[in-house]
């Protein structure tokens, strides 16, 4: 009778450790997306960050020297540029 009643508490130890083990997994498993997410939105804000970096040396362009015709196609791009900026 003991030896069934050790086993029967051994079986329940091994199960509550399995369980906690499991929700470690699922912790760590939930930590990694988070971190993943993280990274994925770093990189998105300096992609962003590059794109406006362009934006600005379109913008801040000497177009004193430019043809007519590329002044024309520059201030279409400075136009481009403002309205995604504020849409």
């Amino acid at each position: 009778m003991d030896r069934e009643k050790e086993r029967k508490e051994e079986n329940e130890h091994r199960a509550k450790i399995m369980a906690i083990k499991e929700k470690e997994l699922q912790i760590q498993a939930a930590m990694k997306e988070k971190e993943l997410q993280t990274q994925r939105y770093i990189k998105e804000m300096e992609i962003k960050a590059k794109e406006r970096e362009m934006d600005m040396q379109i913008l801040n362009a000497d177009t004193s020297t430019m043809s007519e015709k590329r002044r024309a196609l520059h201030e279409i791009a400075c136009e481009k540029i403002i309205a995604k900026w504020f849409t």
